[in-house]
């Protein structure tokens, strides 16, 4: 009985050892896998759910890009437009009171495909008034870029202030693509 019992033991000991080695082990090295899977899986889903979330955000960014675009072009005329430009300025001037007007141009200069034209504006009133006057400048539909002010108060302190400003004003030096 004991040679049956041990042919038993190492039958079943056998039979054991095939489940293990051949079913479970495999089985559980592919489960870890699968879980790994699953988990890199799920970290890509919630990276590209998060990323769809921006995505409107992303439209209205985008939208907004291309309008200010669109306004920076319109900004910058094909020629050079300096008379209409400079008469603007006076009609700007006079409309804020200013005195003592002075608006010279300067040489002009290429800058890739864009000119550039200094324009030196001198220029006596009140504050407000000077404040009004650069508010004036930037809503106009013309690309400026102020690049230098200097404001200083009368010596009899009546409020009166002089007002120097360097302002640059682009135009398109060769066709520019859009």
């Amino acid at each position: 009985m004991k040679k049956h019992q041990i042919i038993i033991l190492v039958i079943a000991a056998v039979m054991l050892g095939g489940f293990v080695f051949g079913a479970y082990i495999p089985l559980s090295v592919k489960k870890k896998s699968l879980k790994s899977k699953r988990q890199a899986a799920g970290l890509v889903i919630k990276k590209l759910l998060d990323e769809a979330r921006q995505v409107p955000e992303l439209k209205l960014q985008a939208e907004m890009l291309q309008k200010d675009e669109k306004n920076y072009r319109s900004g910058i005329p094909g020629q050079m437009d300096l008379g209409p430009f400079l008469s603007t300025i006076a009609s700007l001037m006079n409309e804020n009171n200013l005195k003592d007007q002075s608006v010279k141009p300067g040489s002009d200069m290429l800058i890739g495909k864009l000119g550039c034209i200094p324009v030196d504006i001198k220029c006596s009133g009140r504050l407000v008034n000077i404040f009004e006057f650069f508010k004036s400048l930037q809503n106009l539909d013309r690309a400026v870029r102020v690049v230098l002010v200097n404001i200083v108060n009368d010596n009899s302190l009546t409020g009166e202030l002089t007002m120097e400003t360097r302002a640059v004003i682009y135009y398109k030096a060769q066709k520019m693509k859009g």
